[in-house]
């Protein structure tokens, strides 16, 4: 198999040793115009069931909301902590007493950016999850015709990674996060 072929696939995963010269490019090319023509055969179908799931998986409101109250209490914890500071520079306090309260303060403090740093990370994951979803059916919806030769940058657009199971049966995952389970017969 040429060189161009681990280029073409993007990424490949080996589920067992298959040597090199049995896996043909043009079978992998020939796997990705059936597979993709059977996306296109049934698109409205896909694009329909896609809008609810884009709208589901890809919701923030919740984590919105979450993050505006941990920034609101993180507002009020900045204000204790300052108030703490300020009053131990004015009045005479147990040390101790005050090493506890401005620590709890703190630890609370951290604990709340943390949380919004990991409701931070989860946004960005589900906004590019959208993203990489919407891409996928834009590109979906400009193909109206059935592919007959294979498309290099349709392959890029689409398809995330290809799993080798055998010589004829792969599993491609799309952009999309759709895995479809696609079996070579040796007549093609």
């Amino acid at each position: 198999m040429p060189n161009h072929c681990f280029q073409l696939c993007a990424i490949l995963i080996w589920k067992k040793q298959i040597p090199i010269q049995h896996l043909d490019e043009d079978l992998l090319k020939r796997a990705f115009i059936d597979a993709f023509n059977s996306l296109i055969e049934n698109k409205d179908e896909i694009i329909k069931g896609y809008e609810e799931i884009i709208r589901t998986i890809t919701d923030t409101s919740a984590l919105d909301k979450e993050t505006e109250k941990l920034q609101s209490e993180s507002e009020v914890l900045r204000g204790l902590i300052k108030k703490s500071v300020d009053e131990n520079a004015s009045l005479a306090l147990d040390q101790k007493e005050y090493q506890r309260r401005y620590s709890d303060l703190v630890n609370r403090f951290e604990e709340v950016q943390n949380r919004l740093d990991e409701i931070s990370c989860q946004i960005v994951i589900r906004l590019a999850k959208r993203e990489n979803i919407e891409n996928f059916i834009k590109t979906l919806q400009c193909n109206d015709d059935l592919l007959t030769d294979f498309d290099e940058e349709l392959w890029y657009a689409t398809v995330k990674s290809l799993t080798v199971h055998n010589e004829r049966e792969f599993i491609f995952t799309f952009k999309n996060g759709k895995k479809l389970q696609w079996q070579v017969t040796f007549n093609q």
